[in-house]
């Protein structure tokens, strides 16, 4: 369902940075990033991916970590 709509993904991650900042339960941003990486996986979702910053920062984390083993690796 969210993946067909770009609205309802944008009102979603409002409520999780309003429940956050409330409850301060670190759950919710779990829940944010395992719906952020589910829709990656799927394939349909690149426009979504594609503007949130939360997957931009998570790319970011990927490829340092990819480059820093690559290195000690001796690659």
């Amino acid at each position: 369902m969210v993946i067909k709509s770009r609205k309802l993904y944008v009102e979603m991650c409002k409520f999780v940075r309003q429940y956050y900042g409330e409850k301060g339960d670190p759950a919710i941003c779990t829940m944010r990033s395992q719906l952020l990486m589910a829709l990656h996986d799927s394939g349909q979702a690149a426009e979504l991916c594609a503007h949130d910053p939360t997957h931009k920062l998570a790319w970011w984390v990927v490829d340092s970590l990819l480059r820093e083993v690559d290195s000690l690796s001796g690659g």
